[in-house]
């Protein structure tokens, strides 16, 4: 049975279900509200397939997507080559990335900060999205927002996603869960995994990095549940 970041298939058919167009849209609007204009180069950080490296591709910008997953950097590079795109995908830790350039606008999505376990690595990611902005560039996150409600279970077609369970284990000293995660494409479970997780906040953000929060919202494209801040390192 796969892991979920490495049953690529799987893992896009299951997050299939958002507009990336539309959330690539909203994020072009923060970028001209708090910065002005268009961002000219794009780094999507845990890019895993890089659905939305690739939609600023397509709308013009110089692109890098960067992923620790191997099987995700192939089916990325794979899907840049069969649309004709000009991405630039790099296998590399999100905590310890040096690229030799800047970026306008640096994308955390999806929650993909959830799988840094410890303030350290929170904060070299966040230093090492700063040595990567150009003067006034943005960092935008996308964090889940942990409750006592129930866990995420949704279908796209013949594929459900269950992620989390009434049973995972949280350690309050640490503030990591273990995740059960898994994926079933009809009546196969494709993936049945732990996946540990730590939430964070726009406040945790700003605390343990050396960016400043400039805008903060409940959602990339409709709907709330989300805590989306949008940062600029200080000067």
């Amino acid at each position: 049975m796969g892991k979920v970041f490495d049953a690529v298939e799987a893992y896009r058919a299951a997050f299939g279900y958002r507009d990336i167009a539309a959330e690539v849209d909203v994020l072009c609007d923060w970028f001209a509200r708090h910065h002005g204009g268009s961002p000219g180069a794009v780094l999507e950080v845990a890019a895993g397939p890089a659905d939305h490296a690739l939609e600023f591709a397509r709308r013009g910008a110089s692109v890098t997507a960067l992923d620790l997953s191997p099987a995700m950097c192939a089916v990325a590079g794979d899907r840049a080559r069969e649309a004709g795109l000009r991405v630039d995908v790099v296998q590399g830790d999100m905590t310890a990335f040096r690229l030799g350039r800047r970026f306008d606008l640096v994308l955390l999505l999806l929650d993909s900060a959830s799988l840094l376990l410890t303030e350290e690595a929170m904060a070299a990611l966040l230093h090492r999205a700063a040595e990567h902005l150009a003067p006034g560039g943005l960092l935008v996150a996308d964090l889940a927002v942990r409750g006592d409600g129930p866990r995420p279970d949704w279908t796209v077609g013949d594929v459900r996603t269950r992620w989390g369970s009434p049973q995972d284990a949280y350690d309050p000293v640490t503030g990591v869960e273990q995740v059960r995660v898994r994926i079933s494409v009809g009546a196969e479970l494709v993936v049945d995994e732990i996946v540990p997780a730590r939430a964070w906040s726009s406040d945790d953000l700003v605390r343990l990095g050396p960016l400043e929060l400039v805008g903060r919202y409940s959602s990339m494209a409709g709907g709330a549940g989300r805590d989306v801040p949008v940062l600029r390192r200080r000067p």
